[in-house]
């Protein structure tokens, strides 16, 4: 009590807190009770308010009273509850339109439906330690050779980069960054086939199998130590050494005995080669297991599922039952007849009204008119349902999923009909920064390390381009294997204003012709070389140049060769 001061630096008088707590104001945080009635909250003393200098600090006001989570550690937070929230995350993706629609938009503007790789080997790191012939010409050279070789393994029609044979690599890609989504994390294991070499022309041992996170667990079901988190081998220093997989999914019955049985996988092997990949985004450091994307929201959308089933419910039920009939019948003498056990009254009142509606029908043309018996009325049914707020009250929430989800609102209804030009490119824009910072971390995780482990493969048996002096790949395969992906493109809101300017910033030498074809999924050199080959055979079937084919007289341009 002494260190307490006034706001105004008087010290407090400790008669001052024996008389605030005789007021009713406790000096324990965690058991104070309410203010005295008619004493309003701010009538505390001083000296309570000076005692925190920041209001998200106070015990006393009526926005933090009572809330005192606990600071404890990420694999805490994370590990102990990870199999109840992506559990609840699945069932919301699986049942719900809204999150389903939503993962969709994210894998859509992410990965699309290819990932391309585009090798850029680090030339000038090489050069400094293999010579000066390594630079942009043998980097292009050494592209093309990886970049087709790359292509017959990831995504020929035998699936030879599958380990179950059933998906190209940007399939298991996709998949993976659904992992990613929903469950916080990816996992895939670099595995090796010798025996599969040569079988539907396959020429590499090196492939990828795609791992449910649920079998990354610590085995036994342990508790989390030291230098074992949920799954996850750590050294003295928090360095990732391996990861406990289960052989089997823990809920599959036919699996019992398997998913009871772990396996140490390897990070890396001793010439550090990729093995286990294991990838997540972390909010904290010392962070060892993913967390859904969803999870800040998932209360939210599982309100907002049941808000959308009964509203719409009710707007059935208010379709359904939109007309009633009221009849005179007394509801007393109902009522009588039903007690007294006599209900030949009622029983011939029914009979008479049916027989009557059966022999007096209206029709007019296929529309049938209700005649009703003497004495009956027609009473419409309101409809409560939907409310004039629903359409609203969705968009709201619904703005609230793409903020978390780092797209706009009208990516997960796809409806853009009240947004006006600018709104929808700078919402596409603002939404492109968080697609290109997720395609970029995801591309530390499974991609470059699967390629890295491939190409180490490839430089063995593929007869890579390489200079005499070449250092040898374990040496620089940071350099060797540097690489960018290109994935879905980001589209133009107004493709005339939006290809005008990629003009513009080519012209200014602030981009290229590279940024601006890999920003709509496009490779600049297959580009050029196809329209290449257009211009020469527009030349020889006797077509007018068209206005795009400036500097370049189309005579000249046939003459040259083919394009490879």
């Amino acid at each position: 009590m002494a260190g307490l001061i006034h706001a105004d630096g008087r010290p407090v008088d400790p008669a001052e807190i024996a008389a605030a707590r005789a007021a009713g104001f406790a000096g324990n945080s965690n058991d104070r009770g309410p203010a005295p009635a008619g004493r309003p909250q701010a009538a505390l003393s001083g000296a309570y308010r000076s005692a925190f200098p920041y209001d998200a600090a106070s015990c006393y006001s009526a926005e933090t009273e009572g809330w005192h989570p606990p600071a404890t550690s990420p694999d805490h937070e994370i590990n102990v509850h990870r199999d109840r929230m992506v559990g609840r995350v699945r069932d919301v993706v699986r049942n719900d339109g809204w999150a389903a629609g939503a993962v969709i938009r994210v894998l859509d503007n992410t990965i699309g439906g290819h990932y391309r790789l585009v090798a850029t080997p680090d030339y000038r790191a090489l050069a400094r330690i293999g010579g000066p012939a390594f630079d942009a010409a043998w980097a292009a050279e050494f592209r093309h050779a990886v970049e087709a070789e790359w292509r017959g393994w990831a995504d020929g029609p035998s699936f030879h980069c599958d380990t179950k044979a059933k998906m190209t690599l940007s399939q298991l890609l996709y998949l993976g960054l659904r992992h990613h989504l929903v469950d916080g994390e990816s996992l895939g294991v670099i595995e090796m086939w010798p025996e599969r070499v040569g079988y539907g022309g396959s020429r590499y041992a090196t492939t990828l199998h795609m791992v449910d996170p649920d079998r990354l667990s610590n085995p036994y079901e342990m508790v989390d130590t030291r230098h074992c988190r949920g799954g996850v081998q750590l050294d003295d220093g928090g360095r990732p050494l391996g990861y406990h997989l289960r052989r089997g999914h823990p809920m599959d019955w036919y699996n019992a005995v398997e998913s009871m049985i772990w396996d140490y996988i390897p990070r890396e092997d001793e010439f550090g080669r990729p093995i286990a990949i294991h990838a997540h985004d972390s909010d904290r450091t010392d962070q060892h297991r993913g967390l859904s994307a969803f999870v800040p929201v998932l209360n939210r959308l599982k309100m907002l599922t049941r808000f959308d089933a009964s509203t719409l419910q009710a707007a059935v039920i208010s379709a359904v039952f939109c007309l009633s009939i009221e009849s005179p019948f007394d509801p007393e003498g109902l009522k009588d007849a039903l007690e007294t056990g006599d209900a030949r009254d009622l029983q011939s009142y029914y009979h008479y009204r049916n027989d009557y509606r059966r022999t007096h029908p209206i029709d007019v043309g296929d529309a049938r008119i209700v005649s009703t018996y003497p004495g009956e009325q027609i009473k419409a049914l309101e409809a409560k349902h939907p409310s004039q707020n629903y359409d609203p009250f969705m968009r709201a929430m619904l703005r609230h999923i793409g903020a978390q989800l780092g797209i706009s609102a009208e990516q997960v209804t796809g409806d853009w009909s009240q947004t006006n030009y600018s709104a929808a490119r700078g919402a596409m824009l603002e939404a492109y920064k968080t697609i290109t910072r997720r395609r970029l971390h995801f591309n530390t995780g499974l991609p470059n390390r699967t390629y890295l482990a491939w190409l180490e493969e490839a430089m063995e048996i593929a007869h890579l381009p390489l200079p005499r002096g070449a250092p040898d790949f374990l040496e620089a395969r940071a350099a060797y294997a540097r690489a960018r992906w290109i994935g879905a493109p980001r589209g133009w809101v107004d493709p005339v204003k939006e290809g005008q300017g990629a003009v513009l910033r080519m012209d200014a030498c602030v981009s290229t012709l590279s940024d601006e074809a890999a920003e709509q999924g496009h490779d600049w050199e297959e580009t050029l070389d196809q329209r290449a080959v257009e211009r020469r055979r527009m030349a020889e079937l006797g077509i007018p140049a068209p206005a795009w084919m400036q500097g370049v007289p189309a005579d000249e341009d046939a003459k040259k060769p083919d394009a490879q």
